[in-house]
């Protein structure tokens, strides 16, 4: 069975990655906003009086968690599924939290969540498709045992859905 493209996860979180590593350096480089000419009033409904802890946590979770997750689908690494599904549900939650709190929803905000979102759809998409078929699954425990832990839940939950 042929491997899966890996061009759409790479493409998906390249671009997630390289727009969060740029807003997260820009926002914590000029923590008042002045860069981007967005006035601190808009942190009236987050707990940060600027946006250098904003800035450093969009940098860090999003912008390197989704580089880290390219780099692994490029590497056709065995964790790439898991850390792009990590990436996406970050930036996910990311959004959705960031709407929460300047309580409104624009345009360029929905896309980042949908992009978020398919970011994990397409990571659990390529993780279903690199399972072994089921003559070379283990059948025995002690075989399963022999996988690091983290794999064996995701196997797991995977032949669970």
């Amino acid at each position: 069975k042929p491997l899966p493209s890996r061009a759409l996860p790479v493409a998906l979180c390249l671009a997630a990655g390289a727009s969060a590593l740029f807003g997260g350096a820009t926002l914590a480089a000029r923590p008042d906003g002045s860069l981007f000419g967005m006035p601190l009033s808009v942190l009236q409904h987050y707990p940060f009086h600027d946006f250098l802890v904003p800035g450093l946590l969009l940098l860090v979770v999003v912008g390197l968690g989704n580089t880290w997750a390219a780099y692994l689908h490029a590497a056709r690494s065995g964790l790439a599924g898991v850390a792009s599904f990590a990436s996406g549900s970050a930036l996910v939650v990311w959004m959705v939290v960031e709407m929460i709190m300047l309580r409104s929803a624009h345009p360029v905000q929905v896309a980042y969540l949908l992009l978020g979102a398919a970011i994990a759809a397409e990571s659990l998409h390529q993780v279903r498709r690199v399972k072994a078929p089921a003559r070379e699954r283990p059948n025995t425990s002690r075989q399963r045992l022999s996988r690091p832990l983290p794999m064996t839940i995701w196997v797991a939950l995977l032949r669970w859905a």
